[in-house]
């Protein structure tokens, strides 16, 4: 239960804080902060919980986006080693994407094979998210293991469903996947 738990609250902690994050800390941050919870961190930590994981809700999730997130010239200024400044919509400062990072997250992509995660799964995303197209949401139901995966498309949401019906939403579910440990 303890593992459940700390799945879905690390991922929707990210989600849910993304607003007053970033008021409180800065734009930059607060996105890198999401960016790592949200594709690496849910992924990774499940598939070290196996069958301890009760459930998984996932938001936007972005994994992979080393590959579909970056133009072919950034992807060569990364492997060269350079750091790839991003207009950052969520505050005055450019992201920065470092070359360590996105080398780490190429390591770490998920979605050319099947994913050993074989617990119930929600997966909610908003159809107008500018930084993550919603058919990755999609891909990554088509390559977990489980047979319990729910995707919930947004039709008028953006990348962080932070309004007040999309918070409500969110909670819901992750009400319902406690419930159901």
């Amino acid at each position: 239960m303890f593992a459940a738990l700390l799945c879905t609250v690390l991922f929707s902690a990210s989600a849910v804080s993304a607003r007053k994050t970033t008021e409180h800390i800065g734009g930059t941050e607060a996105n890198f902060t999401r960016l790592i919870f949200a594709p690496v961190l849910m992924l990774l930590v499940a598939l070290e919980l196996k069958d301890r994981l009760a459930g998984m809700v996932g938001i936007a999730s972005a994994p992979d986006f080393s590959d579909w997130g970056y133009s072919a010239e950034q992807k060569t200024s990364l492997q060269s080693g350079e750091t790839v400044l991003e207009d950052n919509p969520y505050g005055p400062e450019p992201t920065p994407t470092f070359a360590g990072f996105w080398t780490d997250a190429q390591a770490q992509r998920q979605l050319d094979a099947p994913i050993a995660i074989d617990c119930p799964v929600t997966l909610l995303h908003g159809q107008r998210d500018a930084d993550v197209p919603w058919q990755t949401a999609l891909r990554l139901a088509e390559r977990l293991d489980s047979t319990k995966v729910l995707v919930q498309l947004v039709k008028d949401g953006d990348h962080r469903l932070s309004r007040p019906e999309d918070v409500a939403r969110l909670l819901a579910i992750v009400e319902q996947h406690l419930l159901s440990a």
